[in-house]
């Protein structure tokens, strides 16, 4: 059975981000400001009758923002440690793992391997984040039944930035 418009204390559970030593250490020096996480369960669109839903959850398929305050990472605003650095979440929005921009691939850390290993390019030399973006996220979830690249599954897309407010 559903809850139109209810609150799923399950999905209101708060999750803490955790982070491998590389990616701490790719936040404090700067270069990553985003992390994806599968959203669990996966919402479901239907435009035939109109709702999105997750979990418990029914939810006109306009109210994407009440989606996404079920986000059980936390909110846009709230704050987090990394590193012993303060940051807060500057926006959380829900997409397709394959949806990921070369842009927000960079957000996610991922360095440029030639600039990585000092390999100087040439014109035909191109690199692509997306691409080592998806062989990090198959690294961390081979072949896992929720998580596989190949099952596009939807994420929680959390952008972040240092908190000026707390130092």
């Amino acid at each position: 059975m559903y809850k139109k418009h209810g609150t799923n204390q399950k999905a209101l559970e708060m999750k803490q981000l955790k982070f491998s030593d590389e990616m701490a250490i790719a936040i404090g020096e700067g270069r990553k400001t985003q992390t994806r996480r599968v959203v669990d369960p996966q919402p479901v669109f239907d435009e035939d009758s109109g709702y999105i839903y997750f979990g418990d959850e029914m939810l006109d398929l306009h109210d994407v923002d009440r989606l996404i305050e079920l986000c059980p990472y936390g909110k846009v605003g709230d704050n987090f440690t990394v590193l012993k650095k303060t940051l807060k979440f500057k926006d959380i929005r829900i997409e397709r793992l394959h949806d990921i921009s070369e842009d927000d691939a960079k957000a996610e850390g991922v360095m440029d391997q030639f600039e990585k290993h000092g390999i100087p390019k040439s014109g035909s030399i191109s690199w692509y984040a997306k691409n080592d973006f998806r062989h990090i996220w198959q690294s961390i979830y081979p072949e896992h039944p929720k998580k596989a690249w190949e099952l596009n599954p939807y994420v929680w897309v959390i952008e972040f930035e240092k908190n000026t407010e707390n130092k």
